[in-house]
């Protein structure tokens, strides 16, 4: 779960205990952000230092990844 969405600034991702990364990047793919995971089942990005528009995260977890949308707005 990726709430909320649309977001003024913090980003949160909640999903089943385990190992991996999540990935922030621009619409265009490029990386912003990566942040590994270890063991954990939660996460939280900051956003507020990025300007509006629509992004794009990649959650892999155990094997597992999910990919998405979410839009800034300030």
């Amino acid at each position: 779960m990726v709430y909320p969405n649309p977001t003024t600034g913090d980003l949160n991702f909640e999903f089943p205990t385990g190992s991996g990364s999540i990935t922030l990047m621009e619409i265009t793919g490029q990386v912003l952000e990566k942040q590994a995971l270890n063991n954990t089942s939660s996460a939280v990005f900051s956003l507020s230092s990025y300007a509006p528009g629509l992004y794009m995260y990649q959650v892999t977890v155990n094997g597992v990844t999910k990919t998405g949308k979410v839009v800034l707005t300030h």
